[in-house]
């Protein structure tokens, strides 16, 4: 080869590499295991990764890269089976959750770890305030119902919220922690007073695996899981809903993983089951956003929507780094106000005698 055709052969290679990283692509090699989840701070900088070996449920680790995912190291090498994870908006404060084991935390951009609440349950989900002061899990045991469990004061204490016996699947919350919405088995509820008192929302027998919500708490997308999957939308803080999205199954025996994310405003969301997808305009359209077929896990976005991380079984962690940069327009349609209020003190008593039940002053109360 000459040199001319030389230098031809390495601008092609750099100028399809930078069109390569522009979408998709691979920052990190653990295809033995079987990543479940994935967050990252508001800038897309710090992020954090869970997964588990696929022979060997008991056993996983927390990973994370404070570089854009550029590099990466295990944080907490107590091996488990990871299921959940969240992080405050600077990245500072992550709590993970394992199945039938505890809520974990760090305080120190997971440096160090220790158990935040020491109540072994099937944990399936976790999610923070931007602060990191409110804290909302939920566990679902095979059969059984359970309550929704709280902590207003970084994890420091827990608290069970009496009469919300459900079998819990995901659980979201706004910027503030001040909007809360869980899925459930048949339903989805939300609680608009930093989990004081909870409504139904929405009811009609589905089984809600994930869900999301923008930084305010006005738009909310939950998806669905079944022989035909359908995900579903609020525009105004989960007061009503509609269909946004639905196509037959592809990773129907994988039942506990079909992940949706959303950017701060919650114009662009995307979500994932045996390819990823995704919307650009709250939900009204759907498009193929990554056509590579892999059991996705676990899809989190920053802020502003222009990096995106994802996981997926027995595979890589990829980044996204969109071509444009997305309109922040508005639907045209008119946001309702949320009301003004000042969080509930919780009472001082123990995780699991809390009085914090369900209002029944308006929309339908949860019952089992």
């Amino acid at each position: 080869m000459d040199s001319l055709s030389f230098s031809y052969l390495i601008l092609f290679i750099l100028i399809n590499f930078n069109y390569i990283k522009a979408d998709w692509y691979p920052v990190y090699d653990e295809r033995d295991n079987m990543w479940s989840s994935i967050t990252t701070s508001s800038s897309g900088q710090i992020v954090y990764a869970i997964n588990y070996e696929t022979y060997n449920f008991d056993v996983g680790n927390v990973y994370s890269s404070s570089d854009y995912g550029n590099n990466w190291n295990i944080a907490f090498n107590f091996s488990l089976p990871w299921l959940g994870l969240a992080t405050s908006s600077s990245g500072q404060y992550v709590y993970a959750v394992a199945n039938k084991e505890y809520i974990y935390q760090s305080n120190d951009f997971g440096i160090s770890w220790s158990i935040s609440y020491n109540n072994s349950q099937w944990w399936r989900s976790i999610a923070t305030s931007d602060s990191g002061q409110y804290v909302y899990a939920v566990y679902s045991t095979i059969g059984k119902s359970s309550n929704i469990r709280l902590s207003n004061n970084t994890g420091s204490l827990w608290y069970e919220i009496e009469n919300t016996k459900k079998i819990w699947y995901s659980i979201t919350t706004s910027s503030s922690g001040r909007y809360v919405y869980a899925g459930n088995y048949d339903s989805i509820v939300i609680s608009d007073d930093y989990g004081n008192s909870w409504n139904v929302a929405y009811q009609d027998g589905r089984k809600w695996r994930s869900i999301t919500t923008s930084s305010t708490g006005q738009y909310v997308y939950s998806y669905s899981s079944g022989s035909i999957e359908y995900i579903y939308r609020s525009r105004d803080y989960g007061n009503s809903w509609s269909f946004s999205y639905s196509h037959r199954s592809e990773i129907f025996t994988f039942s506990y993983f079909y992940p949706v994310t959303t950017i701060s405003s919650g114009q662009v969301i995307y979500a994932g089951n045996f390819h990823i997808y995704q919307s650009s305009d709250y939900g009204e359209s759907w498009s193929m956003s990554f056509n590579v077929s892999q059991f996705w896990f676990g899809i989190a976005t920053n802020s502003f929507g222009n990096i995106l991380y994802a996981v997926a079984a027995y595979n890589y962690i990829y980044k996204f780094t969109p071509h444009s940069i997305i309109s922040t327009e508005s639907p045209s349609i008119s946001p309702t106000a949320p009301p003004t209020i000042i969080p509930t003190s919780l009472l001082t008593n123990s995780p699991t005698s809390s009085s914090l039940s369900i209002s029944t002053t308006s929309k339908s109360v949860l019952s089992i």
